[in-house]
């Protein structure tokens, strides 16, 4: 990922939208394979909190760089927080059943 920060702008959203794809794909592959206990909402919650975390904190390291503006610091984060406090809720409902 260090190598990736001091890249050119139009280069890191391209990387990002690639991220995106591979998001995207290792969450349907995880909601078809996954366990019969495990609730579809579950599995969606995590990948994306640690998609948007991931992101932001990469955006973020690349925005103090100068190198992109904080926009999308400024929107993934709240978001992978979002997920996280779904997840945990998912969890809590999950062992309180």
């Amino acid at each position: 990922m260090q190598r990736l920060i001091y890249a050119p702008e139009p280069t890191i959203l391209i990387q990002t939208i690639g991220s995106v794809g591979i998001t995207m794909g290792l969450l349907a592959l995880l909601t078809l394979q996954k366990p019969k206990n495990i609730e579809l909402w579950q599995v969606s919650s995590t990948v994306l909190a640690v998609f948007n975390l991931g992101l932001g904190i990469f955006l973020g390291i690349a925005a103090k760089e100068g190198l992109i503006s904080w926009l999308g610091v400024v929107v993934h984060l709240p978001i992978a927080i979002g997920f996280i406090l779904v997840a945990l809720q998912l969890q809590r409902n999950e062992n309180y059943t």
